[in-house]
């Protein structure tokens, strides 16, 4: 199927933590402390001057809002909270007194600022806000505000993946594979979903994961006890559609590839999606008449042309459950809403066909009103199960009555025969994958760029207890350590205690023996990292632990290369050796290599630190990571392969060339001397020590050439 587009004119030091509670909630059940964890999209930012006030009312009417309220009472806090978030969605609530709203209005996690007055003070003109209608006097007007705000924030924050059509010739460029993998994980996490059997106390686990992220949310902790009392599948999607908790949960996890929560809510997806089925089984699902429906959305520019124009005649899709309305213009009032908010974006109306013949077990959708029945919640709208896939059949600008822009986009329903369709989750149903689906993801993360992403998840697979690789990795870390401690120790005794076996070649090895020792010293903090679940050993011990695994690689590299020249100056210059090759030479050439290694690790020492991520969560609880935080140097380039790039030229390019230029020389000279002096006992010796280090080099390049290519 073709795609047109055409363009038509028509008309504190510390947050406080203080807790109220409400009384027309004082049977709710409170039993745990609540997680650092965010696990909403949005979240209320309120810098507070005044510590004399008491204002837990006040925070409690905004938890009614939004779960994560954070309130400071210190500048620098406030400005370094706000500047290290980069997943939510931040309302700013600041007082008329403060000019704080320069430094920060301009960052894009700022969703909105509002000023509200302490007193009936005249308004300060100092304080550059959007509208005056961010202005407020009383917690009650500001709360009503907000919660349309973050309403509509919400619904915006719906996920779209596309897939180039097969006649696009850009299929091979990084951005088009890059939106291809992201397609491939949401396909892949509805796959993997919906073939879970899911254990009878799922339910239970979910439960137990809402009230500890909850606890302080005195309102969602009754609809959570609600939840537990009330739940059955036949009402999965009314509790989808309701706007709690649950919604709140999934809005998130769909945007942040927080897999664990996919898991912990994957029995009511389940649920909601065979619901879906059964009603679309009934060909009463929906009105006769109903053909096109309608859902607004808005982006920047870039990502518009990026995601859709480029793709039309393409596959998109919707990462998550989503509502369509038949009445056109609830989607053109969203739309409108958004685009005054936000002048830098564009609106895009998705008109979505509905062709009666085609019904696709995929990808089921059926009618509000059919599913809720006298509990409906839109009366108009058509649900959509996770991850429908549709066609981008064209791409239409038109001017509206209010003379704003919008982009029409019109799709249509892909049936499960597509052959596109088919073609690009064939992979994702082999056996293979199947057998072992978790690693394809973590394949896809680094396919998407998204590296930190792919480290984390692989990380968090051997920690997890679930998966018998933890047990086998263990004790085979332990095994290497003794290994290798019993192997260097012998080195160092034998080199140390025979004044004959101090030569320069054996000084090389031992110095090698050395890189290798300070290499094993990491594994227990590796061992003990894997069994805890998180790094607990400080932010020291953490520059200490990655200096002692790259160094091993740099000096290691460097001895070899120096220990190869050395070779090549015994056998193809041995009269310049006599010179060149003395113990004062080779502690210089040694300890040069240290040197350059200890400068090359520069980078290392500096960016490595200890960190929390929010999205990083096992088992419920946070992990600390032990990670290297490189800056971003060259904006186009993920700094991760920035340096990535720098430590394979300088610890293995460099190196592996000098060892190969200077082997291969020394082999021709080899085969020259067997053919002229087969019988002289020197050459022999000659090539007697050069098999040693040969086998050396050998080893070398066994264990470093496929992790040199891999990365």
């Amino acid at each position: 199927m073709g795609c047109s587009q055409s363009k038509t004119e028509t008309i504190s030091n510390k947050s406080i933590e203080q807790e109220s509670r409400p009384k027309s909630i004082q049977s709710c059940s409170l039993t745990n402390k609540q997680s650092d964890r965010i696990v909403e999209d949005c979240i209320i930012v309120w810098f507070f001057n005044d510590t004399s006030i008491d204002i837990k009312i006040e925070k409690a009417k905004l938890r009614h809002v939004v779960s994560t309220v954070k309130i400071f009472t210190d500048h620098d806090a406030f400005i370094n909270y706000i500047i290290n978030i980069r997943i939510e969605r931040i309302f700013l609530i600041i007082p008329s007194t403060e000019t704080l709203v320069e430094s920060i209005q301009n960052l894009p996690q700022i969703e909105k600022i509002y000023v509200l007055h302490s007193s009936f003070h005249e308004i300060d003109n100092t304080i550059d806000v959007t509208t005056s209608s961010n202005m407020f006097y009383d917690i009650d007007n500001l709360s009503q505000q907000l919660e349309t705000d973050v309403e509509l924030c919400e619904l915006d924050l719906l996920i779209i993946t596309a897939s180039a059509s097969l006649s696009n010739d850009d299929t091979t460029s990084t951005d088009a594979k890059k939106q291809e993998a992201l397609f491939l994980y949401v396909q892949l996490m509805r796959e993997i979903l919906y073939r879970l059997k899911f254990e009878s106390n799922a339910k239970n686990e979910f439960i137990k994961f809402c009230r500890l992220h909850y606890a302080n949310n005195f309102e969602q902790i009754c609809m959570i006890d609600d939840f537990e009392k009330h739940y059955r599948p036949q009402k999965a999607i009314w509790w989808l559609t309701r706007q709690c908790f649950v919604w709140r949960i999934l809005q998130r996890m769909q945007r942040t590839f927080e897999i664990d929560i996919l898991y912990k809510l994957g029995f009511l997806l389940k649920h909601a999606h065979t619901q879906l089925t059964n009603f679309q089984e009934n060909n009463s699902f929906m009105p006769e008449n109903l053909l096109i429906v309608y859902r607004g959305k808005t982006m920047f520019n870039d990502q518009f042309i990026s995601l859709i124009k480029n793709n039309c005649g393409g596959l998109l899709s919707f990462s998550n459950f989503f509502t369509a309305h038949t009445d056109k213009e609830i989607s053109l009032n969203f739309i409108r809403r958004r685009l005054t908010a936000f002048l830098n974006t564009i609106g895009i109306l998705f008109e979505i066909h509905l062709n009666s013949t085609i019904r696709s077990t995929r990808s089921p959708f059926a009618a509000l009103d059919k599913v809720h029945g006298d509990e409906q919640i839109e009366k108009d709208g058509i649900l959509f199960s996770l991850s429908t896939v549709f066609r981008i059949d064209s791409i239409k600008e038109f001017t509206d009555d209010l003379i704003i822009t919008i982009w029409t986009v019109k799709l249509s329903l892909v049936a499960d025969d597509d052959q596109q369709l088919l073609r690009l989750v064939a992979p994702l149903r082999s056996n293979e994958i199947h057998a072992n689906p978790l690693s394809y993801v973590g394949k896809l993360f680094m396919e998407m760029g998204q590296y930190s992403y792919a480290e984390q998840f692989f990380i968090g697979m051997l920690q997890d207890t679930k998966y018998p690789i933890t047990y086998y990795f263990v004790p085979f870390y332990a095994i290497l350590f003794l290994i290798g401690t019993f192997g260097n120790g012998l080195v160092f005794i034998s080199i140390l205690r025979s004044y004959r076996l101090r030569t320069v070649t054996n000084t090389y090895l031992l110095n090698i023996a050395v890189a290798d020792f300070l290499l094993l010293l990491s594994i227990p903090f590796l061992i003990v990292t894997i069994l805890a679940n998180g790094w607990i050993f400080g932010q020291v011990l953490c520059k200490m632990y990655y200096n002692f695994i790259h160094i091993n690689q740099y000096v290691s590299s460097l001895l070899l290369a120096a220990l190869s020249f050395d070779r090549y100056l015994a056998v193809c210059r041995p009269i310049q050796a006599i010179e060149f090759r003395t113990r004062t030479k080779c502690v210089l050439i040694i300890a040069g290599c240290w040197l350059i290694s200890v400068l090359f690790l520069c980078p290392t020492w500096v960016f490595a630190t200890v960190t929390s991520e929010r999205y990083i969560v096992w088992y419920g609880y946070q992990v600390q990571k032990c990670v290297i935080d490189f800056p971003a140097i060259i904006f186009t380039i993920p700094p991760e392969i920035v340096f990535t790039y720098y430590a394979f030229l300088l610890g293995f390019l460099f190196p592996v060339s000098m060892i190969t230029t200077f082997y291969v020389l020394v082999l021709i000279r080899l085969h020259h001397i067997r053919r002229k002096h087969r019988s002289e006992l020197k050459e022999r010796s000659h090539r007697k020590v050069t098999r040693v280090v040969l086998a050396v080099i050998t080893a070398y390049f066994i264990c470093w050439v496929p992790l040199g290519l891999f990365r």
